[in-house]
C-alpha cells in the first residue's frame, strides 16, 4: 500500500514548484506531460485518469508514494478515485493549493506569460476556492 496525493489548483498556483520541492523519495507525476490539451475538451478527463492509472501500475513493484499535479483530473468527489483506492490498494490525499495574496497569484499569472487568461483564471481559482470542503488539505503557496 502506498499513499497518493493529487495537488489540485488553478493554472499559475505552483503546482509543480510545490510538487518539485518535496521529498525525492516520492514518485512525482507531471499530468501536464500527458498533453491532455491536445484532445477534445470531452476527452480529457478520461485521458487523465487513464494516465494516471498507468503510473500507478508502474509504481505497483516499487510501491513509493506518488505526489501528481491534477491536470484535468476529475474533483476529489468523483467516484473513480473509491475505484483506484479499492482496485490499487491504494491512501489517496486530495490537496488544494491557494495563494495568500491575489496579487502574488496575478504576478505568478504574469511570469508564465499567460496575461491574455488573466481574468479567466482569476475566476477558476474563485471558482476553486469555493469549493475547499471538497479536499483532505488546503496548502496556501506563497513563492
Amino acid at each position: 500500500m502506498f499513499n497518493l496525493t493529487i495537488l489540485y489548483g488553478s493554472s499559475c498556483v505552483g503546482k509543480s514548484y510545490l510538487m518539485n520541492k518535496m521529498d525525492n523519495c516520492c514518485l512525482k507525476v507531471e499530468m501536464d506531460d500527458c498533453k491532455y490539451w491536445l484532445h477534445a475538451e470531452k476527452k480529457r478527463k478520461n485521458i487523465c485518469i487513464n494516465y494516471l492509472i498507468s503510473k500507478i501500475k508502474e509504481n505497483l513493484e516499487q510501491n513509493k508514494d506518488m505526489i501528481v499535479t491534477c491536470g484535468y483530473l476529475p474533483l476529489p468527489n468523483n467516484y473513480i478515485y473509491k475505484k483506484l483506492e479499492q482496485g490499487f490498494n491504494i491512501n489517496l490525499k486530495h490537496v488544494l493549493v491557494l495563494i495568500k495574496n491575489i496579487n502574488t497569484y496575478k504576478n505568478n499569472i504574469c511570469k508564465r506569460d499567460r496575461n491574455d487568461l488573466m481574468n479567466e483564471l482569476i475566476l477558476n481559482y474563485q471558482w476553486r476556492e469555493k469549493g475547499k470542503n471538497l479536499y483532505d488539505e488546503i496548502i496556501y503557496n506563497d513563492y
